[in-house]
């Protein structure tokens, strides 16, 4: 699992460098490095119920989980930011 999270984080260095010359550094690398952890620690934990030859399931199950953590903390933080804009 801690193979598959450090993984998910190294694999998930590009697309937050791609994203951070529109969006600035900070905020997409929280969401991608966190999509990117959890994507790792799902597909190593489902690799060890599966079989090799699985790989393109194991690779999709870790994209779901990487894309809705990515979206969850992406709305998170919208949410997180009208607050405070409301409440000043």
């Amino acid at each position: 699992m801690a193979t598959g999270m450090l993984a998910g984080m190294v694999l998930s260095v590009p697309c937050w460098l791609v994203a951070g010359l529109w969006l600035g550094m900070i905020e997409p690398m929280l969401q991608i490095m966190l999509g990117g952890m959890l994507a790792g620690m799902a597909g190593g934990m489902a690799a060890v119920r599966a079989a090799q030859s699985d790989i393109i399931g194991l690779l999709l199950l870790g994209l779901a989980w990487g894309a809705a953590t990515a979206v969850a903390t992406a709305c998170a933080d919208w949410a997180l930011r009208r607050w405070s804009s409301e409440c000043r």
